[in-house]
């Protein structure tokens, strides 16, 4: 091995993991996702930016649950409008080195994506190159309206779909 490689492999570490063999907790932070944990119905439309199905009624469900641990939110979802469907998962984790939320998604389309999630009074706002959402809450924490965006150059942003979730 040549001595560069073998320095640089010495003095790299893996990000969070400088005691691979510590026990962990979740963060603290980890429990503003507790919102999301559950069975959603959801109804809304798709809207003129939807690539598929653009201004069709769109039902579905969606939901949330913690994997093992409590370290990461799982999350499922099933969405129809007309002969359409659009079904997908995703991982929700936080990163304690630099306080930041993300979702990493994949669905039945072949797409994979990465969100970048926080809170801004009491809004959650969703991030991706291409796609952006705000997730808003009632205060009983049993209704949400999610609204998506969708853009090609990341500048304009077109409508892409709302819907509304109810808690079961």
């Amino acid at each position: 091995m040549s001595n560069l490689l073998s320095k640089h492999m010495e003095t790299s570490e893996i990000p969070h993991q400088s005691n691979p063999h510590q026990i962990l907790s979740p963060a603290p932070d980890l429990q503003h996702l507790k919102i999301f944990v559950g069975r959603w119905h959801l109804e809304g439309q798709n809207l003129i930016g939807a690539p598929i199905g653009a201004d069709l009624p769109v039902t579905g469900e969606q939901v949330y649950e913690w994997f093992s641990g409590n370290f990461f939110l799982l999350s499922r979802w099933e969405r129809r409008f007309g002969d359409g469907s659009h079904l997908g998962m995703g991982v929700i984790c936080y990163d304690t080195a630099s306080h930041l939320f993300s979702s990493s998604n994949y669905d039945n389309l072949g797409y994979c994506r990465t969100y970048k999630l926080h809170q801004e009074l009491g809004i959650w706002k969703i991030n991706g190159t291409s796609e952006r959402a705000t997730i808003e809450f009632s205060a009983d924490g049993r209704r949400y309206v999610e609204y998506w965006e969708i853009s090609e150059d990341g500048d304009s942003w077109t409508p892409l779909c709302r819907l509304e979730g109810s808690k079961e």
